[in-house]
């Protein structure tokens, strides 16, 4: 990146409660949901005390609601860089809202159109577009990936993609084996055959920052609690979709955006933890202002942002590559996904990490007793595991580094891997059972 990685993981721990704790553990779970800092606890904990009343109505604690939600619609459009806010829609998690999005869309499709699918996503962004697909009788097809670096590539999509493909959805990152696919490229080839994009950043946004201006998709969604916040999620879409696409919702909810798509009350509470998770992010880039050089487009708050964003990936890479450079000397253990420094920009900190014969979940369970959590099996990548053939063969550990893990925690977590001792059982390899060892050799 050029500039000096002088980034003070003990400071921003500090900011955290749970590290600050007696109990605290090694969390390299952030893929499935990050601790939070004490600024977002006490957003949420500050509404409830003093602003907590539904919207629209004319009192004060109501016209306070409103304004809460209209700023975190502001600093989430920040944070993805759009520029209007009432594009941003709000919801309770990114499969609920792409199951309300795929239904609506389907609503436009007919037998005979097309719909592609990537095997390297989470199932949020894979089961809604089928299920409406089958509503719809149009064919889902399967956007496979590289086998070797678990990539996807434009050859692949093209190989799949016709002017009958009414949607391409895909990730910027996967929340298995951490690939990072060119959003930016393959968002250009769908748009060459009229297709429009989805685009799940969930396992993308707590490690590099998001430009949907530069990935020119029509949809990007998120989920606050992957990034230090409460659990809520967003959507954003394209005025024009959004405003054009046939929304299900009450007949009292207006035509006009944002509300459109918003059925009911809202968690106002954990908007306001989204709003301050963000907020936090800027605070990132304050503390490490050397970023700031790198985005001349940015002012004020939204310069922060994308200068706290890339601070993180900073650190988080040297993390990743340390653990993926010693992993490598441990030949007892399998890697996914790319492994090569010089593709280094083609992964977030998130690996996969399998060894023969062994369940993960045994695995893990070892893990805990260590003091070190972290998530296995296919962590609903269902597609991306099975098509690696371990769906049925013991999946997998998923090692998540977040900005606020240390190299200490790398060297605790390598040691851990080397004392684990092995299960005796038959071990799978691509279908064929073989027998494992009674003890390594």
């Amino acid at each position: 990146m050029g500039i000096s990685n002088t980034f003070d993981v003990d400071y921003f721990r500090n900011l955290f409660p749970y590290f600050r704790s007696a109990a605290k553990t090694i969390c390299l779970d952030g893929v499935g949901g990050t601790q939070v800092p004490d600024t977002v606890i006490e957003a949420i904990s500050d509404y409830f005390a003093n602003k907590n009343g539904n919207k629209g109505g004319i009192f004060p604690r109501s016209v306070k609601t409103d304004v809460l939600m209209d700023q975190t619609r502001e600093i989430i459009a920040e944070f993805i860089n759009v520029k209007d806010p009432n594009e941003v829609i709000l919801g309770n998690s990114f499969t609920n809202l792409t199951f309300n999005m795929s239904r609506a869309m389907a609503k436009t499709w007919k037998p005979g159109d097309e719909v592609i699918v990537s095997r390297l996503d989470h199932d949020a962004n894979v089961s809604p577009w089928v299920a409406a697909a089958e509503d719809a009788g149009a064919t889902v097809r399967h956007f496979d990936i590289d086998e070797v670096t678990c990539q996807l590539t434009e050859e692949n999509l093209r190989k799949i993609l016709s002017d009958k493909t009414k949607i391409v959805a895909f990730c910027a990152a996967s929340s298995s084996v951490g690939t990072r696919p060119d959003v930016k490229r393959l968002a250009q080839v769908a748009k060459e055959a009229g297709a429009l994009v989805y685009v799940d950043a969930v396992a993308y946004a707590p490690h590099a920052r998001i430009d949907a201006q530069e990935w020119g998709v029509d949809f990007i969604g998120c989920s606050t609690y992957k990034f230090f916040g409460p659990h809520l999620s967003f959507l954003w879409g394209k005025r024009e979709l959004l405003e054009s696409l046939p929304a299900y919702k009450i007949r009292p909810a207006p035509n006009t955006l944002p509300l459109k798509w918003l059925n009911g009350a809202q968690t106002y509470e954990l908007a306001a933890g989204a709003k301050a998770a963000i907020e936090y992010i800027a605070h990132v880039g304050e503390k490490n202002s050397a970023f700031r050089s790198q985005f001349p487009q940015f002012t004020g708050r939204q310069l922060d942002i994308h200068a706290g964003m890339a601070a993180i990936e900073a650190h988080e890479e040297q993390l990743t590559w340390k653990f993926i450079d010693e992993m490598k000397k441990r030949p007892q253990y399998a890697m996914w996904g790319i492994t090569e420094k010089e593709l280094a920009g083609q992964r977030v900190p998130t690996i996969a990490v399998s060894r023969d014969g062994e369940q993960s979940t045994d695995m893990a369970k070892y893990l805990a007793e260590k003091g070190i959590d972290i998530w296995s099996r296919s962590v609903y990548s269902i597609s991306l595991s099975e098509r690696l053939g371990l769906e049925n063969t013991g999946g997998f550990i998923r090692v998540g580094f977040i900005h606020y893990n240390t190299n200490e925690e790398v060297d605790t977590l390598l040691k851990a891997l080397d004392d684990y001792k092995p299960a005796s059982r038959p071990t799978v390899v691509r279908g064929a059972s073989v027998t494992a060892p009674t003890k390594e050799a």
